[in-house]
């Protein structure tokens, strides 16, 4: 009696859901870190720009009175961060498959939360400006907080994914 060989068919084996999951999860916790550092707030009537970690720069306005705004501006960026962290540890423990039931369960509360502070930042982007310049009539969403923002949906979508691929996967027939 012959064994037979298994016939390859030239393509590469997909990875499995979790894995792809914990990818986007690291990649949504890489743009939260990242992007805090950027401009998250501008006020068009004195052309400040204010980073998600309270950083000043402004024009026309000389180094003392720019370092005296940034004392009063919030750090809200610093929320984004630690979920980022956290987003990135989970991914890595999902891509690794390190306790993927509970790395799952992990990233998709990590996920959610982190969606959740971006759309409470973005909602008010004046929060990030100190509170003698805000008027909220002329405060603008900067970049970094655009980038934010939908690194806080791909957190929410990949750590939803990851929370269902490895505690429902048996249900569902994908694992």
């Amino acid at each position: 009696m012959t064994q037979s060989q298994p016939v390859s068919t030239g393509r590469p084996a997909t990875p499995p859901l979790p894995v792809v999951a914990g990818v986007g999860v690291v990649v949504a916790g890489i743009l939260l870190i990242v992007f805090s550092f950027m401009g998250w707030a501008t006020n068009d009537e004195s052309t400040i720009s204010v980073s998600g970690l309270g950083s000043v720069s402004a024009d026309g306005i000389d180094e003392h009175m720019e370092s005296m705004l940034e004392t009063s501006t919030h750090a809200t960026g610093v929320w984004t961060i630690v979920f980022g962290v956290l987003l990135v540890l989970a991914g890595l423990a999902l891509v690794f498959r390190l306790f993927p039931q509970m790395s799952g369960v992990f990233a998709g509360l990590i996920g959610i939360a982190a969606f959740i502070t971006t759309v409470v930042f973005f909602a008010d982007p004046a929060g990030v400006l100190p509170d003698e310049v805000t008027s909220a009539d002329h405060v603008n969403r900067g970049t970094g907080l655009w980038l934010v923002f939908i690194g806080g949906i791909i957190g929410l979508v990949a750590g939803v994914l990851a929370f269902v691929a490895t505690n429902l996967g048996d249900k569902l027939g994908k694992r």
